[in-house]
């Protein structure tokens, strides 16, 4: 009970050292450091759960386990678990983990208990690192699930009207509004040893996203003669980036189109853009002649 007197690593190591100690239960304590478990010979059943420890890899040494608890620690892999034969029952239920790959020999090798969740790691949760896009763009987020045969997890309950791909791999969300949201999935994964030992796995997935509004770019339309003198007045066309525009060339007496300088339509982008029609003097078109006071 969290709220008594809490076992810190210094008193959790006088419990492991007692020898003729085979089960040992210290949830709801302060357990950081599990190094006094190393070479442990004489535990056979180990309660965990509710502590704040980050690796795992003493347990590994243990030869004798056959009951393992580590629900509610601040795990992200169990992947030291592997060298380990002959558990029976191991949870790891409400941590952070997400990669299974490594675990197939430690799976392959547990003992099948009555009705008993061999190996159970259900209601794992993770926030991945945040996605930036502009409004109406698309954010995928990829899916950071491997089961026990370093395949993607099949994904379900996706929030916001996101779609999964056809391989799991990544999910995807559009249509959202300008701001920060997070969005939500899920990834569960079943399945049984060749002994018969089930294995179950669940976790929910948060992906924060921040949609930035998508500001208007411009494209300056100009018309000018050969010598960057105006011949017509200038345009402004705006739009937001992906959006199409189309300039339009202008008729101008006595003056006849030479090139385009710049694209003439296309698609907004991120900056401004300049497209200039260049004319020349039509044949037969008046000269005009400039006198200046002198």
């Amino acid at each position: 009970n969290p709220a008594y007197h809490q076992i810190d690593n210094e008193e959790f190591k006088k419990f492991t050292n007692l020898k003729s100690l085979e089960s040992l239960d210290v949830t709801w304590n302060n357990i950081t450091d599990l190094s006094s478990l190393t070479a442990n010979d004489h535990i056979t059943n180990l309660n965990l759960s509710y502590n704040k420890f980050t690796n795992i890899a003493p347990i590994a040494t243990m030869k004798e386990l056959k009951v393992l608890y580590l629900n509610n620690n601040n795990l992200t892999s169990i992947d030291s678990l592997n060298t380990l034969r002959g558990l029976t029952i191991a949870y790891a239920d409400n941590n952070n983990i997400t990669d299974l790959s490594n675990l197939k020999d430690f799976f392959e090798g547990m003992d099948v208990v009555g009705d008993y969740k061999g190996l159970q790691v259900n209601n794992q949760t993770i926030t991945l690192p945040t996605i930036n896009i502009k409004e109406g763009g698309t954010a995928i987020s990829n899916n950071p699930t491997l089961d026990i045969d370093g395949e993607k997890m099949p994904v379900s309950s996706i929030s916001d009207g996101g779609t999964v791909s056809t391989d799991n791999k990544t999910v995807s969300f559009t249509n959202l509004p300008v701001g920060n949201k997070t969005v939500t999935y899920k990834a569960t994964f079943t399945a049984t040893s060749t002994k018969g030992v089930p294995l179950s796995y669940s976790i929910k997935v948060s992906q924060p996203i921040n949609v930035s509004a998508q500001s208007d770019s411009t494209v300056n339309v100009f018309y000018k003669d050969e010598n960057g003198d105006e011949l017509a007045p200038s345009e402004t066309i705006s739009g937001k980036s992906g959006e199409n525009y189309q300039t339009i060339e202008k008729t101008i007496t006595n003056y006849t189109l030479k090139e385009i300088e710049g694209q003439p339509s296309g698609q907004f982008g991120d900056s401004d853009a300049t497209v200039t029609y260049v004319y020349e003097k039509a044949d037969g078109a008046p000269v005009t002649v400039k006198y200046v006071d002198v």
